[in-house]
């Protein structure tokens, strides 16, 4: 009798303990009461199979689950009140079922998050990895739990097409927003709707119309410049009555609480020159003025006019507007409305100091509500370098908390690597748990590695000692190298040198051997060998930094090759390939020693199209020619100088036609039994190649890609002369039908051994 008794209770789904209560997951089920939860079922099925190695099946809404312990995805338990604060989440054990419920915003997603973090110990350092130490019963600390957020704007933004893993994250990170703020440009759309009918709308432009500007726009190196349709990024007249009152009757359209009237996004396109917009400034702006003055109190004019008209239709009304870049310091005339909402958005790196007095800045001048939306995290996409910034970011993320901060939209790298990670979960974890310190965060994170979580800890200790003893002192020259203060841009041309030693990766990879060698589940252990790759990616790149050679750079090619990582890293391809990986891939299938060609070529223009019938790929001597341009840059941004004259490089500037471009060049003589080709990195669009008077080849625009695709021309069957000094003509016929043109990027001379 007791044998049965004693099997009987060992098949009970539901232990109780002297502190909390043990699920047996081999006796469970999931239920959904809504399909629209399914989702957030899957998420605690696989986080739960993670943990217990078994997958709990999911049932639909009122199937039988008779001696089983439900997990209930969506249901409200009988005789709790459905009354809940904006995207709470509440979790509470009710006989043999846990209920997952909450708001209708995010409520049952955050339930499921804090019940697997909190009670089960569950982490998610990075997108797509789940960290859980492995257990064959789910042990439970507490009944019930719930969460709600203190900050109403929870948001971690990619500036690209979020990945589903990353939102993911984001989603188990309980982002999320309940603040209702439209931030975001608001007459992107204006000159489409208006741009006929109402032309004083808009800025009037150093052209002296109130338009797109017709010339071309010169390419920038500034991380957050903004390119796009002329007219999506025209500027306003922020003086103009007509689009005040346009834009009441659009909120009155669409209706609402909030009025959203940021100007279009900046640089390069000019803010209003009207004599009215520039008496609004208290030092008035240049004609032409690209965002280099301050604008602010003209702006803040804007919003005051618009919010007169505003409250005499609905006294609850809110106008919200970005401090962005002109008018990012506060005005020094113009007052902030008591029902302002604005969003800060710096795009420079910041120091404490100068955060505080930014925020108390616009205090002072009446600001109530504000947000934080920082534009700078683009320029810590640093690849592979553990900066060891995080807690530099939580003291900016806890100032403007302090502050009075209703929310952070942070714009953030494209496809973060994962040196970054931890310095996104550091500004998720401040959102949603303000009230901890960063050494609380840093150990919260670490929790999730097990036995291994004091290496991890000492890992990005280590990096934080990096960033504050030797990172900080070189930053005013990291920043300058950088250009528009770009942080990760400065590293990579150069100052990662005086930034990082060998013994810095000595270091740090003993610390994550020694987490290695621990009894760490595999999950872990293949997240802590990412962060050693990581750390060896970045070892690598610094030995490129100190000595770039073809060697160093294949050494990085064939590590990136090996470990299935991307080749060329945005930052990378954004940068002007610093570390020389993508010659190395482009060249991969040809033989050393490779020959780069000149930068320099000569130059004519053919808008006649009479270079072919005149037979100009034959001529020997180009010193006739219009002049002489840069390969590896588009035709329109050809500067004036000793060799391109301002007449040309005017006539370059909106130039779509045919052009010629030649240079000279000599083949080693042992090149002779070779194949040998000129390599295009790229072309814009189409072109013809002749060597030596004689046509090698072409490359036509036939695919939409063409124009930016890497193509090689065989030319060894032109040469006629193998003595190693003799010079050889090349020709390049290049025809351009719209946007930019030219021999855009670099040309390779590389040979390989006949097939």
């Amino acid at each position: 009798m007791l044998k049965k008794y004693l099997s009987a209770l060992f098949l009970l789904p539901l232990m109780v303990l002297a502190e909390g209560f043990t699920i047996n997951p081999s006796n469970a089920v999931i239920r959904v009461t809504d399909k629209k939860l399914v989702d957030e079922a899957k998420e605690l099925q696989l986080n739960l199979f993670k943990l217990t190695g078994k997958k709990i099946p999911i049932a639909k809404k009122g199937s039988a689950a008779k001696g089983k312990f439900v997990f209930e995805a969506g249901k409200i338990p009988a005789g709790v009140p459905a009354n809940f604060k904006p995207e709470e989440g509440v979790w509470k054990k009710v006989g043999n079922a846990l209920y997952f419920y909450g708001h209708e915003r995010n409520g049952v997603s955050n339930a499921i998050s804090i019940f697997l973090e909190n009670e089960l110990g569950i982490r998610w350092p990075a997108e797509g990895v789940i960290l859980a130490t492995p257990a064959k019963e789910i042990k439970v600390k507490n009944d019930s739990g719930s969460w709600a957020p203190k900050i109403a704007m929870r948001v971690l933004r990619r500036f690209s097409k979020i990945s589903k893993e990353s939102a993911l994250w984001k989603k188990r990170m309980r982002m999320g927003s309940h603040a209702g703020i439209p931030g975001t440009h608001a007459f992107t759309n204006y000159w489409k709707r208006f741009g006929k009918t109402n032309p004083e709308f808009f800025a009037l432009n150093s052209d002296g119309e109130r338009a797109p500007l017709k010339t071309a726009y010169k390419k920038t190196d500034n991380q957050i410049a903004s390119f796009g349709a002329k007219d999506k990024k025209i500027k306003m007249c922020v003086s103009s009555t007509g689009l005040h009152e346009q834009i009441i009757k659009d909120w009155q359209k669409k209706g609402g609480k909030f009025i959203c009237i940021s100007e279009n996004d900046y640089s390069p396109y000019e803010y209003c020159g009207c004599e009215k917009c520039r008496a609004l400034d208290t030092i008035p702006a240049k004609l032409g003025n690209q965002g280099n003055d301050i604008l602010t109190d003209r702006y803040v004019y804007f919003a005051n006019a618009v919010n007169k008209l505003a409250l005499a239709k609905d006294p609850n009304v809110k106008i919200t507007f970005y401090a962005y870049k002109p008018y990012l310091v506060a005005p020094t005339r113009e007052k902030i409305a008591e029902n302002f909402v604005i969003g800060i958005v710096p795009v420079d790196f910041i120091t404490p100091k100068q955060i505080t007095d930014l925020i108390y800045s616009w205090k002072k001048v009446g600001m109530k509500e504000f947000y934080w939306r920082p534009n700078q995290h683009h320029c810590y996409n640093t690849g592979s370098f553990f900066c060891g910034f995080e807690k530099h970011f939580w003291e900016l993320q806890k100032i403007a908390i302090d502050a009075g901060s209703i929310g952070f939209k942070y714009d953030n790298p494209e496809a973060g690597p994962l040196a970054l990670a931890f310095a996104d979960y550091v500004l998720m974890r401040g959102m949603t748990n303000p009230e901890e310190s960063y050494e609380d965060i840093l150990n919260h994170y670490c929790a999730g590695f097990g036995p291994a979580a004091e290496d991890i800890k000492q890992f990005y200790e280590y990096w934080r000692k990096n960033w504050e003893n030797r990172i900080i002192p070189q930053l005013p020259k990291v920043l300058e190298v950088g250009r528009y203060k770009n942080f990760a841009r400065g590293l990579m041309w150069g100052e990662a040198v005086n930034c990082f030693k060998d013994a810095d990766f000595d270091n740090t990879d003993k610390m994550l051997d020694t987490a290695l060698s621990k009894n760490l589940p595999p999950e872990t252990r293949k997240f802590v060998t990412r962060l050693k790759i990581a750390n060896t990616e970045a070892r690598l790149i610094l030995q490129i930094l100190r000595n770039k050679t073809p060697e160093n750079s294949r050494k990085l090619y064939d590590f990136r090759k090996a470990n299935k990582l991307p080749m060329i890293p945005y930052g990378e391809k954004k940068w002007g390939d610093p570390c020389g990986v993508k010659n190395i891939g482009l060249l991969g299938e040809y033989d050393a020693p490779y020959r780069k060609m000149p930068v320099l070529w000569s130059f004519k223009l053919d808008p006649a199209d009479a270079g072919l019938k005149e037979k100009w790929y034959a001529a020997k001597s180009f010193r006739k020619w219009d002049g002489k341009i840069k390969i590896g840059m588009n035709w329109e941004n050809t500067t004036p100088g000793k060799y391109a004259s301002k007449e040309l490089c005017k006539t370059l500037s909106s130039y779509d036609g045919i052009a010629w471009y030649a240079t000279s060049f000599q083949l080693p003589a042992d090149w002779k039994e070779r194949e040998v080709y000129l390599l295009f990195e790229a072309v814009d669009e189409s072109c013809q190649i002749f060597v030596n008077g004689k046509k090698a080849g072409e490359h036509l625009l036939l695919k939409k890609d063409d124009w930016q695709t890497p193509f090689a021309i065989r030319i060894d069957q032109c040469i006629k002369v193998w003595n190693g000094g003799h010079w050889n003509s090349v020709h390049v016929r290049v025809e351009d039908k719209s946007g930019n043109g030219g021999i855009w990027k670099n040309v390779h001379l590389v040979s390989r051994k006949k097939k």
